[in-house]
Order: C-alpha cells, then structure tokens, then sequence
C-alpha cells in the first residue's frame, strides 16, 4: 500500500498499530506489552511488581536506556525520567 500511495502508512488495529515505510518490505509494528497490565493495575490502586521492586519515590531519578514508544515510561510519571534511545536510520 504505501508504494501504490507512495507515502509512509500507520495502521491502527485492534492489537497493535503497524507502521509501513516507503520503500520497506516488512512492517515495524508496536503493541503495549506488559505496559497495558501495569497501568491497568496502577489505575485500580494495585501494587505494580516492577515500581515496588525499584523502590522508587516521587522525586527519584529513572534512567531508560530503551525507552521505545515510551508505554513502561507512562508509568514513571512521579519521577525525573532520564532516557537514551538509539535511533537506526
């Protein structure tokens, strides 16, 4: 599709969202992963295992080495997040 059009394409499913470059055979795609079921947790007022077993307090620093699209990262909102990410061109 994104040759007949020749334009970059976004398709939103009901599971994932895939992203169709120009001139690339296979599409990258992106879906929450874990991501959803923490915030979902965080949400009810559940304990999320992986903020308990960082410890981490409103005000502590976080450093994300892998941010991606950034779904964990939504669930640091209380502390100064620090983020590298590797952009491959």
């Amino acid at each position: 599709m994104s040759e007949l059009l020749n334009a970059n394409i976004i398709v939103a499913g009901k599971n994932r969202f895939e992203y169709y470059p120009k001139d690339v055979k296979n599409p990258f795609f992106f879906h929450p992963g874990t991501a959803a079921f923490r915030l979902k947790r965080i949400a009810n007022g559940e304990i999320d295992p992986f903020l308990e077993a960082c410890n981490l307090l409103k005000g502590d620093t976080y450093l994300d080495c892998t941010l991606g699209l950034g779904s964990d990262a939504q669930s640091l909102q209380h502390t100064k997040l620090v983020i590298l990410e590797k952009l491959l061109h």
